[in-house]
């Protein structure tokens, strides 16, 4: 979860922008529902409780300072899921100051807690150099974990790094490997985009279609469109030629 101008590409940040909300509404949807027996974790479980029922009931940019306070005081107490939202409010600068120190701190804190959207954040921090130093290393290191926890959006991560040669050699068979890992629509985009060029694959057009066709983003729909029409011109291109051989054979009779 990034703002836009920290994206892969221009596809991808509108994607990311478009997810601003909904990542943080799964942040609060995943949190514990089972309340605990002891007395601070009943407070601190009340308190989550409270502030997903405002995230449902409204928008959470039009209340971020109440959900901020909410969150803040969870993550204060040590609850992981609080920690891993708190970093993103911080990064997004929702109910508070955007503070990139204190969003790679929490976001911190959840990573070695196994939180695995936090593992994924923190790669993207250290891949990009936000609140931290940049660090390829640090992020494929992050990035592999989050993938092992079952983030999808981290192995389309990894193969994007392969897929650019980002801080690691240029592997265009690994950057396929990882994307057909995730069925993250950019992963699958991605993988789609191989098979047309046949970048790490054998080059197979039919099997691009299959795959982009039942990719439901514009990025993919764009994509199929410049793959028939190109289509549709090599064809008309073939059928001028046979014809422009027949009537030369015409002419030679």
């Amino acid at each position: 979860l990034f703002t836009v101008k920290m994206s892969d590409d221009f596809e991808d940040a509108v994607a990311l922008s478009k997810n601003i909300s909904l990542n943080i509404e799964n942040e609060l949807k995943q949190m514990h529902t089972v309340a605990p027996d002891d007395t601070n974790a009943v407070r601190v479980y009340n308190t989550l409780e409270e502030a997903k029922k405002i995230l449902l009931e409204n928008d959470p940019f039009t209340n971020g300072k109440t959900i901020f306070e909410l969150v803040f005081r969870c993550a204060d107490n040590g609850n992981t899921e609080a920690e891993a939202l708190l970093g993103l409010l911080y990064l997004n600068a929702i109910g508070t100051i955007k503070n990139d120190d204190l969003a790679f701190k929490y976001i911190d804190k959840a990573a070695n807690k196994e939180s695995a959207n936090s593992q994924y954040n923190l790669g993207r921090m250290f891949k990009y150099g936000v609140g931290c130093d940049l660090d390829f290393d640090a992020a494929i290191k992050w990035f592999k974990k989050a993938t092992e926890n079952g983030n999808q959006r981290a192995a389309y991560s990894l193969g994007y790094m392969y897929f650019k040669g980002l801080g690691i050699p240029q592997d265009y068979k690994k950057a396929v490997y990882w994307f057909e890992q995730s069925d993250d629509y950019m992963a699958q985009h991605y993988l789609g985009l191989s098979y047309y060029l046949g970048y790490g694959v054998e080059q197979n057009e039919d099997k691009a279609l299959e795959i982009l066709l039942t990719n439901p983003i514009s990025n993919s729909e764009t994509l199929v469109t410049y793959i028939e029409n190109n289509k549709k011109e090599k064809i008309e291109k073939g059928v001028r030629q046979v014809i422009e051989e027949n009537d030369s054979n015409s002419c030679l009779l």
